[in-house]
C-alpha cells in the first residue's frame, strides 16, 4: 500500500530531506507538491518519488546537486509568481555564501528570465529586471575564464552570455538609449558572445541617440 498523502506531507523524505527542506515543504499544498514531482521527472530524468517519498539511500546519484542547485532547480519548474520569486533570492542568497560564483550565473540567468517576462506586460518590473542583469554581468570576465580553463569541458567553446544583449534591449525600450549604447559598445569592447550583430545594434542606437 502507497503512502497516504497525510503521511507523505508529515514525512517527507527524497530530495526534500535530503536538502534539509522539510520544513519548507510542509509549507506548500498539496498540489505545489505534486507540480514540482512532475517537473522533477519531466527536466532531470528522476522519479516523482525521488523528491520527497523514496529514502536517499535507494535513490543513488540522483540527489548529487548542491542544496543551492536544488533550490534554483525548483525555482526553475514552478510557474506560481511569488514562490518562484521567493525561492529565486533564497538560491542566489546560498549561492553567494558558498562563493560559487559560476553557478551564481546560472541563477541570475533564472532570475532575470523570470523578470523580462514580467516586464511584457508591466514595466514596474524593469528596474528589478535590469538589476540581475547587470549582476549576471559583473561576472562575465570569471565566466570566460573558467570556460577557457576547461570548466565547461576541454576544448568547449565559451557559451553565449545573453544578459549584455537583454539589458540593451530593456534600456532600448525605456527609451534610455545612450544606457543601451553604452552597453553595447561594453560588449564589443569585451568580444561578448551573443550571436548576433553588435555593429548592427550599435548604428540603430547611436541614430536613435542623434534623434
Amino acid at each position: 500500500m502507497g503512502l497516504s498523502i497525510c503521511t507523505r506531507n508529515t514525512y517527507p523524505k527524497g530530495m526534500i530531506a535530503y536538502h534539509g527542506l522539510s520544513d519548507w515543504w510542509l509549507t506548500l499544498t498539496e498540489q505545489q507538491r505534486k507540480s514540482f514531482r512532475k517537473m522533477c521527472e519531466y527536466t532531470s530524468g528522476c522519479l516523482p518519488d525521488d523528491m520527497d517519498i523514496t529514502d536517499y539511500v535507494l535513490m543513488g546519484l540522483r540527489a548529487s546537486r548542491t542544496r543551492y542547485q536544488f533550490l534554483a532547480d525548483l525555482a526553475s519548474w514552478t510557474t506560481e509568481n511569488n514562490l518562484k520569486i521567493a525561492l529565486i533570492e533564497w538560491a542566489i542568497t546560498e549561492t553567494i555564501e558558498a562563493r560559487d560564483d559560476i553557478e551564481l550565473h546560472f541563477t541570475y540567468m533564472i532570475a532575470w528570465k523570470h523578470y523580462k517576462r514580467l516586464t511584457k506586460d508591466d514595466l514596474t518590473y524593469a528596474d528589478t529586471l535590469i538589476d540581475y542583469l547587470q549582476k549576471d554581468m559583473a561576472l562575465y570576465d570569471y565566466f570566460v575564464k573558467f570556460c577557457k580553463a576547461g570548466g565547461l569541458g576541454r576544448n568547449a567553446p565559451v557559451p553565449r552570455y545573453p544578459a549584455f544583449k537583454e539589458l540593451a534591449f530593456i534600456c532600448e525600450r525605456l527609451g534610455r538609449y545612450q544606457d543601451a549604447l553604452d552597453v553595447v559598445n561594453d560588449a564589443m569592447a569585451r568580444n561578448v558572445n551573443e550571436g548576433s550583430s553588435w555593429e548592427r545594434r550599435k548604428t540603430k542606437l547611436e541614430k536613435k541617440v542623434k534623434d
